[in-house]
């Protein structure tokens, strides 16, 4: 048997077949493929308003129990998550002075989708290093951490560890939608 016959054996005639899109197809495509990553995006990072971080602050000073929690400034961003406050559109910080009080309630306005994963990692290793310090003997510590709100919405990164959190979540949500 020749190489063609082959080949041809069993199909019939031989046929070509071109696929090609027209201009208005093309464009469906495009406009699908659009739409797509546009809800991804969508559902990545939730939908919210783009509120000051100055509204945020009042609104969780006026209506949230931030009991002996300090309102915390570069210096304290630094000491507590090894990150420079500065490179962020905007911060919000409260810690404790009290070693034993393991409550912090951080809230911080991005300017980039690429600063979620630095804050992220930073909450991450805080996590971590107050579990390793006040492990076996600090239970209500360790159960306050294990509990630790941790949530991205639109550009706003929301970190709060406390009886309260639910609380503080909540005042900050309302100020975004």
């Amino acid at each position: 048997m020749k190489r063609e016959e082959m080949i041809f054996m069993g199909s019939g005639k031989h046929q070509k077949h071109h696929f090609r899109l027209s201009g208005l197809r093309a464009a469906e495509l495009l406009l699908i493929v659009f739409l797509l990553i546009y809800m991804i995006l969508i559902f990545r990072t939730g939908n919210s308003r783009d509120v000051e971080m100055s509204v945020i602050s009042k609104a969780i000073a006026g209506g949230c129990r931030l009991d002996d929690l300090e309102a915390g400034g570069s210096g304290d961003m630094k000491r507590c998550f090894q990150i420079n406050g500065s490179e962020y559109e905007g911060y919000l910080l409260y810690t404790s002075d009290d070693l034993m009080n393991v409550n912090e309630l951080l809230i911080v306005k991005i300017r980039d989708v690429s600063q979620f994963n630095t804050l992220e990692d930073a909450v991450d290793k805080r996590l971590e290093d107050q579990k390793r310090n006040f492990h076996g003997y600090g239970t209500d510590q360790e159960e306050l951490l294990r509990n630790a709100i941790i949530m991205e919405r639109g550009s706003y990164f929301f970190y709060a560890v406390s009886d309260q959190a639910e609380q503080w979540e909540e005042v900050f949500l309302s100020c975004i939608r």
